[in-house]
């Protein structure tokens, strides 16, 4: 599958500067950055969502949001300057489409491994217990 997404994510990217409006202005930052946040948030809720939704998975999520410096930029990214998107989304032109889907389209083989069961580890083989015998004696009392 990594093989695939990977061939159309070099194809939308190749094709997005063909499919470029030279008068589209606005651009898409605050879009592909609102993707991006929204992409990661369902990461962690897919993530931690898997055996059901309970409190610790909140208070997981606050935690991350006010310690995971990464995760906490990612987000704020994302909320920052969401005011500008439906302007940006009404300027979108082709190639910035191909742009966006290839973001989303990298996204697909991390929802899929999020969304995995996790196999529960083997089992280890527990040996009979032997009982101990002292050196020289026939082993019973």
């Amino acid at each position: 599958m990594q093989k695939v997404i990977t061939l159309i994510v070099s194809v939308l990217r190749m094709a997005a500067p063909m499919f470029k409006k030279p008068d589209s202005i606005k651009g898409i930052k605050e879009t592909v950055e609102a993707m991006i946040a929204g992409n990661e948030i369902g990461l962690f809720c897919c993530k931690r969502f898997k055996d059901g939704v309970q409190f610790e998975d909140f208070s997981a999520f606050y935690t991350a949001l006010t310690t995971d410096g990464e995760f906490k930029s990612v987000v704020q990214k994302g909320y920052e300057n969401y005011k500008l998107i439906p302007e940006e989304v009404k300027d979108i032109d082709a190639g910035e489409g191909c742009e966006l889907a290839a973001i989303q389209a990298e996204y697909v083989p991390k929802y899929v491994e999020a969304l995995k069961k996790e196999e529960p580890a083997p089992a280890e083989p527990v040996e009979p217990a032997t009982p101990e015998v002292e050196a020289g004696s026939n082993g019973i009392q």
